[in-house]
């Protein structure tokens, strides 16, 4: 079965998640916080991602269930990412303007 362009948009989406996973999530000359620092928030995203990707698979097959789910999994990575940058709000980053 061919994938279409809208599936091959949510395979290539995988990667950002697992990359931005390890990366600085937010920096300032004095501080830098990574994904896996602290909270360790990053680790979630990156079993978001491996869960994404395996039912992205499953979509690939053919079922449609896993789109579903795949979807869920990126909307939790979403939400970690917007409670992280609240967390940041009140911190040194807010006052180097980086939220």
């Amino acid at each position: 079965m061919k994938a279409k362009p809208l599936q091959l948009w949510a395979g290539a989406s995988i990667a950002p998640m697992l990359i931005g996973s390890f990366g600085p999530w937010a920096k300032t000359p004095f501080a830098s916080v990574g994904g896996t620092d602290g909270s360790n928030d990053g680790w979630f995203v990156v079993l978001l991602a491996a869960a994404a990707g395996l039912l992205y698979l499953g979509v690939i097959q053919g079922r449609s269930w896993p789109a579903l789910v795949a979807a869920l999994a990126g909307i939790g990575a979403v939400a970690i990412t917007i409670s992280d940058r609240g967390d940041v709000s009140g911190s040194e980053f807010a006052d180097a303007g980086l939220t």
